[in-house]
């Protein structure tokens, strides 16, 4: 039992992250993040319900998500594959109708891995 706790507590850890915006401080269940956006030397957070912005970079929040939930179509952008409806030749389409560019340098590795994740996913 006492294992299974340990698991519990880390997924439910693994299921959150912690902005900081100006001097707030607000937990996001990370399936609510629909994507990230690069904008200077912040990033915006897109959620379901509201927009945040964090001082940070686009890379370290690579290295954060490292669920493979998150891929990078763009120089400027994270998208949450949950919330991809279609993949163009030059854009990602979103469940919520937002338009995103996908650049040539990133457009195999974002094809290959949002279709494996399709034919993976529960």
């Amino acid at each position: 039992i006492a294992c299974l706790n340990t698991i519990n507590r880390k997924l439910k850890t693994e299921q959150i992250v912690h902005i900081k915006s100006g001097r707030n401080i607000y937990r996001i269940l990370i399936n609510d993040i629909i994507y990230l956006e690069k904008e200077k030397n912040y990033v915006i957070y897109h959620t379901k319900t509201a927009t945040y912005r964090e001082r940070t970079t686009i890379d370290d929040k690579i290295k954060e998500f490292k669920d493979n939930t998150f891929l990078r179509p763009h120089i400027g952008y994270l998208v949450n594959m949950r919330y991809i409806q279609n993949i163009l030749a030059t854009s990602i389409q979103l469940t919520n109708g937002v338009l995103l560019p996908l650049s040539k340098k990133y457009r195999k590795d974002t094809k290959y891995r949002f279709f494996n994740w399709l034919v993976n996913k529960k």
